[in-house]
């Protein structure tokens, strides 16, 4: 499902906050793949968030166990343009707070009042993907994210290159959604690579703008470990292209995002061993291999 064209975004308002509450509702969940589940969330109140794209992050705040919120969020004199109700959510005993996990949106359409966020399915799955797999319609969605009245293109987006000209994406599967948008976004004539790993092939072929020819690189790591994949192809591009990336200072730009070892790794990888000056790589932890899974 492609980003539809948004219809013209309402005036700016400089008073309006950059991120704002979306209280939606589930409209459909699907599994759009063996390893990825789509869900279109809808409300008329996205018609105000910001179709930006790229690596725009937003928070979910997740229902409880029950499907239900902490009292709080019931509160009409709450504006849900102010960060208040963050205080109050702080202010519970740990036990009660609802969790928040970070997505970036696929799709925003808000001339529709919807949205789609894609969500990985983990071996191991965090509390996000677990309520994806669950997710009917009709069940509540608390979202953070941006609202298109603040007019401030630069919140909650990492995905920053200046005028590079040459470009280099590494992820993981759970960097699909962003790295589609960054894709998506370039002008013609921007010298673009992108290296992917996933969990299996079939994966792959949900997201065909990811596999254009000359573009990508995936590979379907199927039973070898997590990330073997995603290193073997980024050490071949150090090998035969890092120095000349180091040599082309500000028009490089690369953008990691993986689980949080693996994508320090491979940013010591471009900045120590390839000479990258280091406000040339951005890098990001996507997800937490460890006890506190982050997805």
């Amino acid at each position: 499902m492609e980003t539809t064209t948004p219809t013209p975004s309402p005036p700016t308002d400089p008073t309006t906050e950059p991120y704002r509450l979306f209280h939606t509702t589930v409209r459909a969940a699907e599994r759009i793949s063996p390893g990825f589940v789509r869900v279109t969330l809808e409300n008329d109140q996205l018609r105000h968030f910001a179709p930006y794209g790229l690596d725009q992050r937003i928070k979910l705040v997740l229902p409880d166990a029950q499907g239900h919120y902490a009292d709080f969020w019931k509160v009409r004199e709450i504006s849900p343009a102010t960060r208040a109700w963050q205080q109050l959510r702080n202010a519970l005993p740990e036990a009660q707070r609802n969790l928040m996990r970070t997505y970036t949106p696929s799709a925003v359409r808000p001339e529709l009042g919807q949205l789609d966020v894609d969500f990985v399915l983990h071996r191991d799955p965090g509390p996000a993907s677990s309520w994806a797999v669950h997710a009917k319609p009709g069940q509540e969605l608390v979202i953070s994210g941006p609202d298109v009245r603040a007019g401030n293109r630069l919140q909650g987006i990492q995905w920053q290159p200046g005028e590079a000209g040459h470009l280099l994406l590494l992820g993981d599967e759970t960097a699909f959604p962003a790295m589609r948008n960054i894709v998506a976004a370039q002008a013609p004539g921007t010298q673009l690579q992108a290296f992917l790993e996933v969990a299996e092939m079939a994966d792959a072929l949900a997201w065909p703008s990811l596999s254009a020819p000359g573009l990508t690189s995936v590979r379907a790591r199927n039973e070898s470990p997590y990330g073997s994949q995603l290193r073997s192809l980024a050490m071949t591009w150090a090998k035969n292209t890092g120095a000349a990336a180091a040599r082309q200072g500000d028009d490089f730009f690369a953008w990691i995002a993986a689980e949080a070892a693996l994508a320090a790794e491979l940013r010591h990888l471009l900045v120590r061993e390839c000479g990258i000056a280091s406000s040339r790589v951005h890098f990001q932890g996507y997800w937490n291999a460890g006890p506190r899974r982050t997805q």
